[in-house]
């Protein structure tokens, strides 16, 4: 048995729901594009997609909030994608290279990430 609490599972649960719902979202943008049409309606993939992340992020809040997650582990890891993400990109212009690069180094700079 995984040990979690009642409550632990419903955290997990919707991180995991929240995740597969933005991934139908660019699955959507790769297959329509970022606006698509259908039988006269327009739909807005990249402001789905939008609202599908503020929901992610708003359950790993929430998570960090019940102790779920350290919030240091999950700013580490961030700066640190921020740093190495350029390393496997091909096709990114300089401009945003660079400004992942200095968000990286604002993360690291802010010692005073709240668990």
């Amino acid at each position: 048995m995984n040990r979690l609490s009642d409550a632990e599972q419903e955290r997990f649960g919707k991180l995991v729901e929240e995740q597969g719902e933005a991934g139908q979202c660019i699955g959507k943008i790769f297959v329509h594009g970022r606006v698509s049409e259908y039988l006269g309606v327009t739909y807005n993939n990249i402001g789905d997609l939008e609202r599908e992340i503020g929901d992610l992020l708003g359950v790993i809040d929430t998570m960090i909030l019940a102790g779920d997650l350290n919030n240091t582990n999950v700013q580490t890891a961030r700066s640190a994608k921020l740093e190495n993400l350029p390393n496997v990109l091909n096709h990114q212009s300089q401009a945003l290279i660079s400004a992942m690069r200095y968000k990286a180094q604002e993360l690291r700079g802010n010692n005073h990430f709240q668990q």
